[in-house]
């Protein structure tokens, strides 16, 4: 899903990967998404969502873009990992990141406020 903020230029895709999942299941579906990845980068400002996948590995695979929050968000109950994320490219300000507290799913929630840099 891609969604344009209208008046800013600001484009947003949503997604959710089998990441690792994958990786067990079918090396090819692996690539593929890795791929797709990478693809997104091209045509978006943020990404957000269930990558399935670890920060390092997320970041390289999303050249261009960082990480907007860091924090642990899987399990909800006892987080031990990251593989939720919000990525961003250079021009976008992040203000306020935070993974936020179980809310009843398995994943714990991600906030963060984004504004276009003036550059």
């Amino acid at each position: 899903m891609q969604i344009e903020i209208l008046g800013s230029g600001v484009t947003l895709a949503g997604c959710h990967l089998y990441g690792i999942h994958a990786a067990r299941r079918d090396p090819r579906l692996w690539f593929q998404e890795r791929k797709e990845l990478r693809e997104l980068t091209d045509t978006n400002d943020v990404i957000a969502g269930d990558f399935n996948m670890w920060g390092p590995i997320v970041q390289r695979d999303a050249p261009g873009m960082r990480r907007a929050v860091k924090g642990r968000t899987f399990y909800a109950a006892r987080p031990h990992s990251q593989i939720d994320h919000v990525l961003v490219k250079d021009h976008i300000a992040v203000t306020h990141p935070e993974v936020l507290p179980e809310l009843g799913s398995d994943h714990r929630g991600l906030r963060v406020v984004l504004q276009r840099s003036a550059h």
